[in-house]
Order: structure tokens, then C-alpha cells, then sequence
């Protein structure tokens, strides 16, 4: 299960580093266009927007209208961690337990463990994988039950198919994970037709929609940060969690989500 479990925790956070949404792909750009994004987020974020911050870490990271540099862009998502900004701790936190230049396993749950607080629902789940394994070096049982938990509690789409790894190896109980299966026993898994475990049809709300364009969410966000901030005596505004989202489903286009 240990390995398994590892690898799915890789897989996660390799295609979420190269991935920003599920909405769009963000890679190396060097066109007209790219370069003007690059310089109205970064007047945004000398405005003091904290979320402008956060995607010129981004665009640093990802080489996307200037040039690529890793180093420059996690300083500049550590900085809008450092003000709460719930992206950029995640991010971060992801940065920490899986790029090996900037290791720290301490930071990385820390951060994600200040992301999960905000209610991000991909930390929870993370934090529950990270910590029920026991070859990366975080293994604390009672943590990876109560994350697990929570992220099953909101329904995390991930979620049956860690239950699955679990329990082709030992049996859910209440000695070992009674967080879990108190939420289990309220809301119960159901096995499809592949012998697969899902969630209940009936409890989960289907959403259909067209992932927009990188240039339209790109322009929504610019809008917002033209916005005037609320300042607390400084140039950076004060935290608000209204633009949380969750990593996935349409939530993630409520506040333009570079991950």
C-alpha cells in the first residue's frame, strides 16, 4: 500500500505542478500576448494585489511571458504565503514535499496544513495521503484519519480510490481509522458495475460546462485586480477567503487558479 500510495501522491502533485486547472494548460510563452499578461500581472502585483503575486510566481515557474525561473517564481509564491493567500500556500506547500531543490517536508505540511484550514479541499486530501504513508516520511496515522475524513466528508472525487488502495491491505476499522469510518458509515460507497467504489449519483451535483480559454480567464482576473484593495496601513490587502475555491469543478474559476 506504501508505494502505491506514494505513487498516487507523485502523480497528484507532478500533474498539478504542470497543470495549473483543469481549465487550461499553462506552459512556456514567449509571444506578444504572453509578455503583455506577464506585465499587467506584474503592475498588479506592485499594487500590492496579493492574488497577482501569487500568479507571477506562475508565470516565473512556468517560463509563461518571460523567461523561466524556478527560483524567482517560488519567491514570489512564498511571499503571498507569507500573507495567506490560500493559492500560493498550497502551491508552495506542493513545491516543498515534491521538487528536490527546494525540499522541506516541515514547511510543506505546515503550508498545507494552513491551505486545509481555509477549507482547500485538495490540501485535506493531500495531507491525508501524505501522512498515511509511510515511506515518505510523514507517516502519523491519526493525521491521515482525520484528514481522510474531512476530504471524504466534502466528497473528494480522489477519495474512493484511496479507500480501495486501503483496504487491499488492511480492513477500515475503528482501531485504525475511526474518523474515516464514521464518515463511511454515514454516507456508504457504492461498487459499480466494474467493481469500482464511487460516489452515490444521488449525492454528488453534475455540472457540465466549457472550460473557457487561458486569454478569457487571464482577462477576468486582470479586471479584478484593477480593482481597488483594502489596505491595512500598508500596500498589501488585508485576507479575505472569499476567492477560495476548491482545486477542482467549477469552483476553480471563481479567482483566477494558478496551482
Amino acid at each position: 500500500m506504501n508505494k502505491t500510495i506514494q505513487l498516487l501522491f507523485l502523480t497528484i502533485a507532478l500533474s498539478i505542478m504542470n497543470s495549473p486547472t483543469a481549465a487550461m494548460q499553462l506552459t512556456e510563452c514567449d509571444t506578444a500576448q504572453c509578455v503583455d499578461y506577464f506585465n499587467k500581472f506584474k503592475a498588479g502585483a506592485h499594487r500590492g494585489h496579493i492574488s497577482a503575486l501569487t500568479t507571477m510566481g506562475e508565470f516565473y515557474y512556468h517560463g509563461f511571458g518571460t523567461n523561466m525561473d524556478k527560483d524567482k517564481g517560488f519567491l514570489h509564491l512564498r511571499k503571498a504565503a507569507r500573507h495567506g493567500n490560500v493559492r500560493a500556500l498550497y502551491k508552495t506547500g506542493l513545491i516543498y514535499l515534491s521538487d528536490e531543490k527546494y525540499k522541506n517536508l516541515k514547511k510543506g505540511t505546515i503550508n498545507l496544513e494552513k491551505s486545509a484550514r481555509k477549507e482547500f479541499l485538495n490540501s485535506t486530501f493531500l495531507l491525508g495521503v501524505v501522512y498515511l504513508n509511510k515511506s515518505f516520511g510523514l507517516y502519523n496515522q491519526e493525521k491521515a484519519d482525520k484528514y481522510l475524513a474531512k476530504a471524504y466528508q466534502a466528497r473528494h472525487p480522489d477519495l474512493p480510490s484511496v479507500i480501495t488502495m486501503i483496504e487491499e491491505k488492511e480492513e477500515i476499522t475503528s482501531d485504525n481509522f475511526p474518523l474515516l469510518l464514521q464518515a463511511m458509515a454515514k454516507k456508504p460507497l457504492l461498487v459499480n458495475a466494474k467493481q469500482e467504489r464511487v460516489w452515490p449519483e444521488n449525492d454528488m451535483e453534475v455540472i457540465v460546462i466549457n472550460s473557457p480559454s487561458i486569454q478569457t480567464i487571464l482577462n477576468e482576473q486582470i479586471i479584478a485586480i484593477r480593482r481597488p484593495i483594502i489596505s491595512l496601513g500598508s500596500r498589501i490587502p488585508s485576507y479575505s477567503c472569499n476567492g477560495c475555491y476548491s482545486t477542482w469543478g467549477v469552483d476553480g474559476l471563481k479567482d483566477f487558479t494558478f496551482l
